[in-house]
C-alpha cells in the first residue's frame, strides 16, 4: 500500500523550522510522507482564521480562532515527537483529540439536554402544552420524556429570526455552557475557603455547582460523545471508536504505568528500540493528521451551512483534507479510515475461537467472508500499528496477513 506524496513537492521544509533536539534520523527522514501531511493538514487549521470570509457575525470568527488553537496543540506534539519525547507528544495529542471533538458539537450540534425534577402531573401538564406549541419555549423544545421522577428535555439551541419572521442563524447551544462553564472556579464545598475580598461565598457556591452540572453533563468525556451521539454525529459504533483513542491517549495525560510500559517495552533483538521509535513517531503524525482532517471536515461542514460565509482557500483546504485521509486510511481513525486486512485476520481468528475457548468454531467464517461492518475494532493503537508493519500468521487457523508494507 503506497500513500499519497503530493506534499512533497512543496519544497519548503526550512521554513517550517522544525529542527531535532536529539540525534538521530529526523521524522521528515522516518515518515516523509507522513511529516509532510501532518505539517500540510496542521497549516490549514492555523489559517482557518484569516481564510474566513464574509461574516458579518462575532462567534463565527470566534469559532475559528477556536479551531486554531488545534493547530497549536498538534504542531506542539509534532515538536515534541521529534524531541521523542512521546509521552507528553501524545498527552498533548489528547488535548487537541478532545477539543475537536467538543468543537465538532460547537459548530454541528443544535440539540442538547435539560433535566428537570418534577411529578407525573407536572410531566402531562408540560406535554400537554408543547403538543399545542402556543408558547415561545415550546418553538425550541425537540423531545419531551419521563424518568424516575426526572423531565428529559431535548432543545434545539437558538434560532435568530430577522423582524421578517426568517430563521437568519442558528446559535449553538455549546457556546453558552462552555462560557458558562469556568474551570477555575473549584468546587461548591471550596468556596469558603477560596473566596476573594468583597466576593459572595453564596453566590460563589451557586456558580460552582452550575458550572460543575454544565461540565459533567457537556464538557467531560461521557457528555461530550452522549452528545455527539444526540445529535447524530457519531453513532454508536463511532462514539466506541473515539472512546478508545481516549483511553489511549488517557493512559500519556495520565502517566499511567500501562502507558509509559508501552512505549519501553522489554525486547532483546537488535534494533528494537529503534523500531519502536519508528512506530512512535508514525502514530504521533497519525494522530495529528486525524486530529487536523476532523477539525478541517467539521469546519467546512459549518461554513456551508451559512450562505454569507466562505473560505478563500476552500479548494485547497478540500484537497489537504483528502489528500490527508487517504494517506492515513490505514489507521482506521473514525469516521477517517477502514479495516485492513490485518484486522480481517483478527476478527476471523476471534470467531474461529469464541470466548478464548481452545476448540475451533469450524463454521467460523474466513477472513475473506467477513464485511467491513462486521470487523470488530481495536483496543491497542500502537500494537496494531506494530502488527500492521510485521505481519503474521495463526498456525491454529491457518490464516495469515501480510505486513502492510514490503
Amino acid at each position: 500500500m503506497r500513500c499519497p506524496s503530493s506534499f512533497l513537492a512543496t519544497g519548503d521544509w526550512d521554513a517550517l523550522n522544525m529542527k531535532p533536539v536529539s540525534s538521530g534520523p529526523s521524522l521528515f527522514d522516518q515518515h516523509p510522507v507522513l511529516f509532510a501531511t501532518a505539517r500540510a493538514v496542521i497549516r490549514r487549521v492555523a489559517d482557518l482564521p484569516q481564510g474566513l470570509i464574509g461574516s458579518s457575525w462575532h462567534h463565527h470568527r470566534k469559532y475559528a480562532e477556536r479551531a486554531a488553537q488545534v493547530s497549536e496543540h498538534l504542531d506542539a506534539a509534532v515538536l515534541l515527537a521529534e524531541d521523542r519525547r512521546y509521552a507528553t507528544a501524545l498527552a498533548v495529542v489528547r488535548i487537541a483529540f478532545e477539543q475537536s471533538c467538543l468543537d465538532e458539537l460547537l459548530l454541528l450540534a443544535d440539540r442538547y439536554t435539560e433535566m428537570m425534577t418534577a411529578g407525573v402531573a407536572e410531566y402531562r401538564d408540560l406535554k400537554g402544552r408543547w403538543r399545542q406549541g402556543e408558547e415561545d419555549w415550546a418553538r425550541t423544545l425537540f423531545d419531551l420524556s419521563y424518568r424516575n421522577g426526572k423531565i428529559r428535555l431535548v432543545r434545539t439551541g437558538y434560532p435568530v429570526y430577522s423582524p421578517e419572521g426568517v430563521l437568519v442563524e442558528h446559535l449553538s447551544p455549546y457556546e453558552a455552557i462552555l462560557d458558562e462553564h469556568d474551570a477555575m472556579l473549584g468546587p461548591l464545598g471550596a468556596q469558603d475557603a477560596l473566596a476573594q475580598p468583597f466576593s459572595d461565598p453564596e453566590r460563589l457556591k451557586e456558580w460552582a455547582k452550575r458550572s460543575q452540572l454544565a461540565y459533567h453533563q457537556y464538557l467531560s468525556w461521557s457528555g461530550i460523545v452522549d452528545n455527539l451521539r444526540l445529535n447524530e454525529l457519531a453513532t454508536e459504533r463511532q462514539v466506541l471508536e473515539l472512546s478508545t483513542h481516549y483511553r489511549f491517549l488517557s493512559a500519556f495525560t495520565h502517566a499511567t504505568t500501562a502507558g509509559y510500559r508501552s512505549l519501553n517495552p522489554q525486547r532483546g533483538f537488535p534494533g528494537a528500540q529503534y523500531l519502536h521509535d519508528h512506530l512512535v513517531a508514525e502514530l504521533v503524525l497519525l494522530y495529528a493528521s486525524a486530529v487536523g482532517a476532523s477539525e478541517l471536515r467539521a469546519f467546512m461542514t459549518y461554513v456551508d451551512g451559512r450562505r454569507e460565509l466562505e473560505l478563500t482557500a476552500r479548494v485547497e483546504i478540500e484537497q489537504t483534507t483528502s489528500a490527508a485521509v487517504e494517506a492515513i486510511r490505514y489507521f482506521w481513525f473514525p469516521r477517517l479510515g477502514e479495516p485492513m486486512p490485518f484486522d480481517f485476520f483478527q476478527e476471523a481468528n476471534r470467531r474461529a475461537f469464541p470466548g478464548g475457548e481452545f476448540e475451533r468454531d469450524v463454521s467460523a467464517p474466513r477472513p475473506d467472508e467477513i464485511s467491513p461492518e462486521e470487523v470488530s475494532y481495536y483496543a491497542n493503537p500502537l500494537d496494531r500499528l506494530e502488527r500492521l508493519h510485521v505481519g503474521g500468521a495463526e498456525v491454529s487457523t491457518g490464516y495469515a496477513h501480510a505486513p502492510l508494507w514490503p
